[in-house]
């Protein structure tokens, strides 16, 4: 069994610690905007805006405050110590790598904007009117949807992804190990890396662009010491008919929900979750295509997993040695690569 990804316990400095308290206190205050809401929907309860000012402060609470908070939550993502000997192959964010992998989550590209348009007329539009009362189910209903689609489009545009490498193998992500003796070859090219399997060979498990000598650097003796062919092909057959698969995705959602959009087929909320939904359950299922579910599955250890039970799976229990240099910013960008599957 490979040895996991553990979780950072170092306490954050600087800018950082300051981020954390600041995500920290905006959810605070959605649980606390939750639960006064269902309690007020649990009484039937309605409350009437005196004021224009009053309004717009409830419209800003309702979908200004969520979205911010997920775009927030985004850049704070769960940091994983470096073990020595291990090198950060790839660290991007879909956004990052938007040039290059931009066809990755394209099916999700039309719930994400028709969401961003739908939130932007919430929050300017007159969606809260003074003198007509609102009920606290329906704000409810609208704090909460806000804060689904919110943290689900900025994970997807902002959210970092890390591959790593070392002497076990290739960690595609904190959840997926491929061995070396799972290598076929590694493809480099004038622009990319890219790692592929022996089972399926036709699509890289993992990629990344060809910007970063230091890690080229230390690649390449992982190569030779594993006996890893390395080839110059370049993007495969295969690759281009995946690619093709998702951007006529892409197109057909784009179309069908512009056309829902016109001729109003749902309300403008629930066109941007179903939208958002096919696109996810549609990523879902193409990703079958591209075999990442076919990796080694890795636990990763947190600080609530005992020695013994990592003893037990096999894990290496030795504490790492004490470097300020031993620990990854997974937001950190070290080499831009393929965004998807953590």
């Amino acid at each position: 069994m490979p040895k996991p990804w553990i979780l950072e316990d170092a306490k954050p400095h600087g800018l950082r610690k300051l981020h954390k308290h600041i995500v920290g206190l905006f959810t605070l205050t959605l649980i606390l905007g939750w639960i006064f809401l269902a309690e007020g929907t649990c009484n039937s309860r309605r409350y009437t805006p005196p004021s224009p000012q009053i309004a717009r402060f409830i419209q800003l609470l309702l979908f200004g405050l969520p979205a911010l908070a997920g775009v927030l939550m985004a850049f704070d993502p769960v940091r994983y110590r470096l073990r020595p000997g291990e090198i950060v192959f790839s660290n991007s964010s879909y956004l990052s790598a938007f040039p290059q992998g931009w066809w990755h989550f394209a099916p999700l590209l039309p719930g994400i904007v028709l969401s961003a348009l739908v939130g932007w007329d919430r929050l300017t539009g007159h969606t809260i009117v003074p003198g007509v009362s609102v009920s606290y189910a329906w704000a409810l209903g609208a704090l909460s949807l806000t804060t689904v689609l919110a943290c689900l489009h900025a994970a997807t545009l902002f959210g970092p992804s890390e591959s790593r490498l070392d002497d076990e193998g290739v960690r595609c992500g904190l959840g997926r190990f491929m061995a070396w003796d799972k290598v076929e070859r590694v493809d480099i090219t004038a622009r990319r890396i890219a790692i592929y399997h022996r089972d399926w060979p036709g699509t890289p498990m993992r990629q990344a662009e060809r910007n970063s000598p230091e890690t080229e650097a230390a690649l390449l003796p992982l190569l030779q010491r594993h006996q890893i062919p390395v080839t110059a092909e370049g993007v495969t057959p295969r690759e281009r008919h995946i690619r093709s698969l998702y951007i006529a995705t892409f197109l057909a959602l784009a179309f069908l929900s512009a056309y829902a959009w016109r001729h109003h087929w749902l309300a403008d909320v629930w066109l941007a979750s179903a939208t958002t939904l096919a696109g996810i359950s549609t990523c879902a299922l193409l990703d079958l295509t591209r075999n990442f579910h076919r990796l080694t599955k890795v636990r990763p250890r947190t600080m609530s997993t005992t020695d013994a039970e990592a003893e037990a799976a096999g894990w290496d229990t030795t504490p790492p040695t004490p470097d300020a240099n031993l620990y990854s910013d997974v937001a950190r960008s070290t080499l831009p690569g393929d965004p998807t599957h953590l």
